[in-house]
């Protein structure tokens, strides 16, 4: 943990912590948005408790949440987010290790939402979430990276932009178009839902486009900052009011892996013993 938090800042690039910081905000809120919305069907006693003043707020939150511009704001973070995490890719020399410690952290989140699904009773289980996209894709290009070193052999910069492209245009040809798997965790189906064929309704961000975005993007790291110039390119305006949010870019791994936990325990801690039951 303190390893995480104690980063060399001199060696990073402000606007890219900066960037990453502003999508994960909105996935997160997106996420609490969500969390309120379900309280209904998480507390049997829900309605039964009386709270209007709560009951309204979760009924205006779902409102929102139906609404079309979160439909079309969500994945524009969340292809903001992926891009980013490709510009980032292309600057680390152990893509491997990083993308297999991504994808430890959705597992992480996996197992939870299995053991929050069997308790609450609600199929709500995240098998192949933006974690689980990011650290597949990581883990590939770091393999190939280190084939292409031990073989000499050059790639040009452009290759991975292109690759990206082809894995947009096949999700889009072969993405799911409204079919959803249920109950979401069958060992049948999670083949089709990792590659996009099949949705999921929870955190769902299947190989074919996603993993496109973040391939892509690693080809926007070598461009706009090239071997000779991983420096940043805009100067330094981390003014007060926008540290926090490169703070938040610096650790979104480790924000991204315990804001629901986080948002869950405060539900339980403030709601049981008001008396809402499971």
């Amino acid at each position: 943990m303190k390893r995480v938090f104690n980063q060399n800042k001199k060696s990073r690039i402000w606007e890219i912590d900066f960037l990453r910081g502003l999508p994960i905000i909105g996935l997160v809120l997106y996420h609490l948005g969500y969390d309120f919305i379900m309280l209904p069907y998480v507390f049997s006693n829900f309605y039964a408790m009386g709270n209007l003043g709560l009951q309204k707020f979760c009924y205006r939150v779902s409102l929102i949440m139906d609404s079309r511009l979160v439909d079309s704001l969500v994945p524009v973070f969340a292809g903001t987010f992926l891009l980013i995490c490709g510009i980032s890719s292309s600057f680390s020399k152990n893509n491997i290790i990083r993308g297999l410690r991504i994808f430890a952290f959705g597992m992480l989140i996996t197992i939870v939402t299995s053991i929050a699904s069997y308790i609450i009773k609600e199929d709500m289980i995240i098998c192949f979430g933006i974690l689980h996209c990011m650290g597949l894709t990581i883990t590939i290009y770091g393999i190939l990276q280190w084939i292409c070193r031990k073989l000499n052999l050059y790639i040009p910069d452009y290759v991975p932009f292109m690759v990206g492209l082809l894995i947009i245009s096949i999700g889009m040809f072969i993405g799911n178009k409204g079919s959803f798997a249920y109950p979401i965790f069958n060992i049948k189906n999670l083949g089709k839902i990792i590659l996009g064929t099949i949705g999921s309704s929870t955190d769902w961000f299947p190989i074919f486009p996603w993993s496109g975005v973040i391939v892509a993007g690693i080809s926007f790291g070598k461009w706009i900052y090239p071997e000779d110039k991983k420096q940043s390119l805009i100067p330094n305006m981390e003014f007060k009011v926008l540290k926090p949010i490169s703070f938040i870019g610096r650790h979104t791994l480790l924000i991204y892996a315990l804001h629901q936990v986080i948002f869950i325990s405060i539900f339980a801690m403030v709601l049981l013993p008001m008396g809402y039951k499971i």
